[in-house]
C-alpha cells in the first residue's frame, strides 16, 4: 500500500510538472493576447494571396485605364538624318521641259533625248505624322469594354480571396479558443480525478471502501490524465495553424471567446438573394461572362471595313527628297478581303467562350445558393444543439454534487463519482463544441452571400460567450 500511495504520489508530481513545463514554454513562445479584429487585420496585412490578387487588380485596372483614349487620333513626330544617291536615265523617266530661272531651253540643241542624271543629297527630315481611326466595327468599343470587364473580374477575385481568408480565420481563430477551452475542462476534470483519488486513498486506508473502488479512482484519473495530454496536443496544433495563416512564428493567446447568437438574424430569403448576387466567386463569373461576350464583338468586327484619316508634316522642306511633300492629308479604307486566320472559326469559338462563362456563372451561382441554405441549416442545428446542452448542464452538475456528497459519507461508489464529473466535463466539451459550430455556420452563411466583412458586427451581438 505504502508502494501504491508513493507511485500515485510521483505521477500526480510529474503530470503537475509537465503542465508546469507546458505552461511556461506556451507563455514564452506566446505574444499579447489577440483579438479577432486585430487578427484579422493582421490577415489582411500579411497574407501572400490576397497581395498577389490585390497586384493583380491594380495590373488590370492600369491595363484598362491605359486603353480609355483607345478611340482617339495617333500623333507621332519623327525625325530622320540621311544621305542618299539616285541614278536615273531617259529609260526611266523623259523630260519634258527644262528651264534656268524661268528662261525655257531648247532640249533638242542641248542633246537631251538620252541621258543619264545622278542626284544626291544629305536630309534632315522632321516630320509630323497623325492617324485616327474613325470606325473600327466597334472593334475598340469591345476591346475598352473587355479590358474593364477583366479588372473588374480581378476586383471580384480580391473579394473573393479575402472573404476565403477570414473564413479560414474563423476556423483558425475560434477553433484554438475551442482547444484552450477543452483543456481548460480536461485540466479541470484531471484536478477533481486527482481530488477524488486522493479521497479513494484516504478512505480504502480507512477501511470506508474497498480496494476495487480505490482502483476505479485510479483507472479514471488516468484516463482524465491521457485526456488532458491529448487536449494539451490539440492546442498545440491549433497554434501552429493559425500562426501559419496569419504568416509570423509569434504564438498568440485567443482573447475573443466562442459565442453564440440566440436572436433571429435575417431571414434565409435574404441570404440566398445575396448567394446569388453578391458572391464574389458569381461577381467573378460573370465579369468574365461580359469579357467573353465583348470578345465576340472583336471577332466580328474583323469582318468589317476600317475608316481612319491620316497626315503628315514636314518641317524642314529643305530636306526634302524629290517624292516627299511638303504636307497630306486624307481619309483611307482598309478592309481585309482574306485572312491568314479563318474568321468563322475564331468567331465561333468566342461565342462558345460566352456560353461557357454563362454556364459556369448558373453553376456557380446554384452552389453558393446550395452553400447558403446548408449553411443557414447548420446555424441553426448548432443553436438546437446549444440550447439542448445548456438545459442538461445544471442537472449534471446536481448530478455530481450529489454523487460526491453519498461518496464521502459512504453511501456512494467511485463509479458513480467519476461518471458524473466525466459527464459534467463532456457537457461543459459538448456545449463549446457547438458554439464553435454555431460560429463556423455563420461564417460560412456570410460566406456564401458574400457579407464575411459582417461577421464582426454579428459577433458584437451575441447573447452568450463561452469563456
Amino acid at each position: 500500500m505504502k508502494l501504491f500511495r508513493r507511485q500515485v504520489r510521483f505521477r500526480c508530481f510529474a503530470a503537475t510538472m509537465f503542465f508546469c513545463a507546458f505552461t511556461l514554454i506556451a507563455r514564452a513562445q506566446q505574444s499579447a493576447p489577440l483579438t479577432f479584429d486585430e487578427a484579422r487585420a493582421q490577415l489582411a496585412a500579411r497574407a501572400p494571396s490576397l497581395k498577389a490578387a490585390q497586384a493583380r487588380h491594380a495590373s488590370r485596372r492600369d491595363t484598362a485605364d491605359s486603353l480609355k483614349s483607345l478611340n482617339y487620333p495617333n500623333l507621332d513626330l519623327e525625325v530622320r538624318y540621311f544621305k542618299y544617291q539616285h541614278t536615273f536615265n531617259d529609260k526611266q523617266a523623259s523630260i519634258d521641259s527644262l528651264s534656268i530661272n524661268g528662261i525655257p531651253l531648247p532640249l533638242g540643241a542641248l542633246g537631251l533625248n538620252s541621258y543619264e542624271a545622278k542626284l544626291s543629297q544629305t536630309a534632315f527630315q522632321p516630320v509630323a505624322n497623325a492617324s485616327w481611326v474613325l470606325y473600327s466595327g466597334g472593334e475598340i468599343t469591345a476591346a475598352r469594354r473587355a479590358a474593364f470587364a477583366a479588372a473588374e473580374q480581378a476586383g471580384a477575385q480580391v473579394d473573393a480571396v479575402r472573404e476565403a481568408l477570414d473564413l479560414e480565420l474563423v476556423r483558425a481563430y475560434f477553433g484554438q479558443q475551442l482547444a484552450a477551452r477543452v483543456l481548460d475542462l480536461r485540466r479541470d476534470l484531471l484536478d477533481g480525478m486527482r481530488e477524488h483519488l486522493d479521497n479513494a486513498i484516504k478512505l480504502e486506508k480507512g477501511g470506508l471502501i474497498t480496494k476495487a473502488q480505490r482502483l476505479q479512482a485510479q483507472v479514471a484519473h488516468d484516463a482524465a490524465q491521457r485526456g488532458c495530454d491529448g487536449a494539451a496536443h490539440a492546442l498545440e496544433n491549433a497554434c501552429i495553424g493559425l500562426s501559419a495563416l496569419l504568416n509570423t512564428s509569434d504564438r498568440h493567446t485567443t482573447s475573443t471567446q466562442l459565442f453564440v447568437i440566440r436572436k433571429p438574424i435575417d431571414s434565409l430569403a435574404s441570404f440566398v438573394v445575396g448567394a446569388r448576387e453578391r458572391n464574389p466567386q458569381v461577381r467573378t463569373i460573370d465579369s468574365l461572362k461580359r469579357a467573353a461576350e465583348q470578345g465576340v464583338k472583336v471577332e466580328r468586327a474583323r469582318w468589317m471595313p476600317k475608316v481612319l484619316a491620316f497626315g503628315s508634316y514636314n518641317f524642314n522642306r529643305n530636306g526634302e527628297t524629290i517624292t516627299d511633300t511638303d504636307w497630306m492629308a486624307g481619309v483611307g479604307v482598309r478592309w481585309a478581303l482574306f485572312d491568314k486566320i479563318d474568321r468563322r472559326k475564331s468567331y465561333s469559338a468566342a461565342k462558345h467562350t460566352v456560353t461557357e462563362a454563362a454556364e459556369s456563372a448558373e453553376h456557380v451561382r446554384m452552389m453558393a445558393d446550395a452553400g447558403a441554405r446548408q449553411a443557414y441549416d447548420g446555424l441553426a442545428s448548432a443553436l438546437r444543439q446549444f440550447d439542448l446542452l445548456e438545459s442538461n448542464l445544471e442537472a449534471a452538475r446536481e448530478n455530481l454534487r450529489v454523487q460526491e456528497l453519498a461518496f464521502k459519507e459512504g453511501q456512494g461508489i467511485s463509479t458513480d463519482v467519476t461518471n458524473a464529473r466525466i459527464a459534467l466535463t463532456n457537457v461543459l466539451v459538448e456545449r463549446a463544441v457547438a458554439a464553435y459550430q454555431f460560429d463556423l455556420e455563420l461564417a460560412k452563411l456570410l460566406h456564401a452571400s458574400g457579407q464575411m466583412d459582417q461577421f464582426a458586427t454579428y459577433m458584437r451581438q451575441a447573447d452568450v460567450l463561452i469563456p
